[in-house]
């Protein structure tokens, strides 16, 4: 299977099949597993961590808002946090950038989890 930069995906698959195996892997969060895995060109390793950029780059995020995010923390924080922790911009004009490159408009900014569709 080969997912290009850009392109959206739908993964089914009966119960079993190994959705969630190899969504944990392509997250970094299984290690045992065999085969030949590249993530934006480069190719992971059971036995290792992500690293650098790859690390940087890769984040699993669950439909269900309550999975992911802080339910008493609006989104500004949420996006904010990683941001400022890793080093890149994090003022509102990046936050702003960055919901509007995935599609959300930026007054989701101001939003709590809850407040959030699926």
């Amino acid at each position: 299977m080969q997912i290009k930069a850009g392109e959206c995906f739908g993964l089914i698959g009966g119960s079993g099949s190994g959705k969630s195996t190899l969504l944990r892997v392509l997250a970094g969060l299984q290690r045992d597993w065999q085969g030949e895995v590249q993530v934006l060109g480069q190719p992971l390793n059971a036995q290792k961590a992500f690293t650098g950029a790859l690390r940087q780059q890769v984040q699993m995020v669950f439909q269900d808002p309550y999975a992911s995010l802080h339910p008493l923390h609006r989104i500004r924080r949420s996006l904010r946090e990683p941001r400022q922790i890793n080093g890149l911009p994090f003022d509102e004009a990046s936050l702003m950038a960055s919901v509007e490159q995935v599609g959300l408009p930026g007054n989701i900014l101001d939003r709590y989890p809850h407040q959030l569709s699926g």
